[in-house]
């Protein structure tokens, strides 16, 4: 199986390309800003409105993954979560690290959980901007 994450040096405007053009091919385009998610309440906020979570999201980890196996409320044929400045995540977090280490969990797992349901889920790191 393919990794889930992929880094890119993508100008803004090259990667707000690469969104518009996957949502007409039934993607549904999540952006994350790392400059926004430098603490654990920033990204959760970040990522609540990038996939229109519903009120019952509690701002931990398991309501992340427990809100990633549902997204019923999208419509969509395939994930497309995009992180820009992700180098920025959670550096105003002391711990910075298990935050980190956190979120690669669930995105491995949102994508194992996707793609055994043959809908591919990527996640595009930005590290350029």
């Amino acid at each position: 199986m393919d990794a889930p994450f992929q880094a890119t040096h993508q100008t803004k405007r090259m990667l707000y390309e690469m969104m518009l053009c996957a949502e007409p091919r039934g993607a549904y385009v999540g952006y994350v800003r790392g400059e926004f998610s430098r603490t654990l309440t920033g990204f959760f906020q970040e990522v609540s409105s990038a996939f229109r979570f519903p009120y019952t999201f509690s701002w931990s980890w398991e309501s992340l993954d427990a809100c990633f196996r549902d997204l019923e409320w999208l419509s969509f044929s395939q994930l497309l979560w995009v992180i820009s400045q992700p180098d920025k995540l959670f550096t105003k977090e002391e711990a910075n690290m298990a935050n980190v280490n956190a979120l690669q969990r669930s995105i491995a797992a949102a994508a194992s959980f996707w793609r055994e349901r043959q809908i591919p889920f990527d996640c595009v790191l930005n590290l350029f901007e």
